[in-house]
């Protein structure tokens, strides 16, 4: 019972701070779960190839309306990072494909922004990561 008390406190201290999203995170970070990472962007991590994921992606934004504005490829420290800017129903839509600290793995970013990029919106983000999710046949995870 002192357990699920001090977990409960423990809760509603971070709920209150600030910190869960960050906790949350963390606890959640499995392939196939898609995750709020800010006001304006979504994640998750797949494993995949940098190849179908950047396939994936670009298929998404066209399966949604969106045409591809910018697409780049950058390699620093020997990680290769793929960048995709497009427009999705009137929103400005990034996309980041990164590799994560686990190997094999790799952090799909969704950044939805709309009105001139003065507002979020996390709504088409997250149906462009569904997609991506869909076409990379990952099964999102459970709880």
């Amino acid at each position: 019972m002192r357990a699920m008390t001090a977990g409960l406190l423990m809760g509603a201290a971070l709920c209150s701070s600030g910190c869960l999203g960050g906790v949350l995170l963390g606890a959640a970070a499995g392939a196939g779960i898609i995750l709020v990472a800010a006001e304006d962007t979504v994640e998750m991590e797949a494993v995949t190839s940098y190849a179908d994921a950047e396939k994936a992606c670009k298929a998404a934004i066209h399966d949604h309306g969106g045409f591809l504005e910018t697409d780049s490829t950058t390699h620093s420290a020997g990680k290769q990072t793929i960048e995709i800017e497009s427009t999705v129903e009137q929103t400005t839509i990034k996309v980041k494909i990164a590799p994560t600290t686990k190997e094999g793995r790799l952090k799909i970013s969704v950044q939805g922004r709309k009105t001139a990029d003065l507002l979020p919106d996390t709504k088409t983000a997250e149906r462009v990561l569904t997609t991506v999710r869909d076409k990379l046949n990952i099964e999102p995870a459970g709880p």
